[in-house]
């Protein structure tokens, strides 16, 4: 078990590609400088104790594939700079105190199959153009803040096996659009919503 903080210096390791320190006791910041690391993929610092907002410098580490930092205490925004992780699958930031809104550049980041970004206190409307990310599989946006229309634009998402919508505030009127492609889905959650259903009753998807 590992006890402290994230070394400041850890940012000058541009050669290091796979940063697991999960699972750990590790409290403070995330350091800024991380920004610096150009090559790194998998980066995991879930179920610590960390505070504080995401470094602006994580929209730098444009080779991301994977980033999991769920189960901490970080507040603030997501960074502005997220959207530039064009080759980012796995998107794990559940379980802190994350606020603001989700920023509308996700939808062109094509990569994503992984997405949660549950139990936070996000706020606004989910990007109208979500549907444009094919590949995703797994989509958790639910324990936030979260309101406006369900975007008809997810009933594209044709790959998707798992769908948490529960527990915000959306609104509007859900439709058959919503679940016209969804042929793999699994697990559908639109609990303690404002949601209207509007579905023929011989509707079959």
């Amino acid at each position: 078990m590992l006890f402290g903080h994230v070394p400041i210096g850890i940012g000058n390791l541009r050669s290091l590609s796979y940063l697991d320190l999960s699972h750990n006791n590790l409290v403070g910041s995330i350091p800024f400088g991380m920004g610096n690391m150009s090559s790194l993929s998998y980066f995991d610092l879930s179920q610590n104790m960390l505070v504080d907002s995401l470094p602006l410098g994580i929209g730098n580490i444009t080779s991301l594939r994977y980033l999991q930092l769920s189960e901490n205490k970080l507040v603030g925004s997501l960074p502005s700079g997220i959207e530039n992780l064009m080759t980012l699958s796995c998107l794990n930031l559940s379980h802190n105190m994350l606020g603001g809104s989700v920023p509308f550049g996700i939808e062109n980041m094509r990569s994503l199959v992984y997405v949660d970004l549950s139990h936070n206190m996000l706020v606004g409307s989910l990007p109208f153009g979500i549907g444009n990310i094919r590949s995703l599989s797994y989509l958790d946006f639910s324990n936030n803040m979260l309101t406006g229309d369900v975007p008809d634009g997810i009933g594209s998402l044709s790959n998707l096996t798992y769908l948490s919508l529960g527990m915000n505030n959306f609104s509007g009127v859900l439709s058959k659009d919503h679940f016209v492609s969804l042929a793999k889905l699994e697990y559908l959650n639109l609990s303690q919503n404002s949601m209207k259903l509007d579905f023929p009753e011989d509707w079959v998807p």
